[in-house]
């Protein structure tokens, strides 16, 4: 009967396999969702999105999703990393 908080930045959370929403009342798993924006050479959090959701199917989402391949967490790594301008390689090693 206990009720539990996940506490996420957007950009996480967007990554997470989608499941469904819950009312606040039927909820019993709640993410806190913050998006976090660059300030300058800062951060700010912006207002939360309270998220509602069941155990069951965020589990069951989660049990779905497809690990990705080591060789596409290194491509994206590699677009983000030239995306800001910055000369750099990634180099995974298993």
């Amino acid at each position: 009967g206990k009720k539990f908080f996940v506490v996420v930045d957007s950009q996480f959370y967007k990554s997470l396999p989608s499941f469904r929403s819950t009312t606040v009342a039927n909820s019993e798993l709640t993410w806190l969702v913050y998006p976090i924006r660059a300030s300058g050479d800062n951060f700010a959090m912006t207002a939360v999105q309270p998220v509602f959701s069941e155990w069951a199917d965020v589990e069951n989402s989660l049990r779905e999703g497809r690990a990705p391949d080591p060789s596409e967490i290194v491509a994206e790594l590699q677009l983000k990393l030239a995306a800001k301008g910055k000369n750099a390689t990634v180099i995974f090693r298993c």
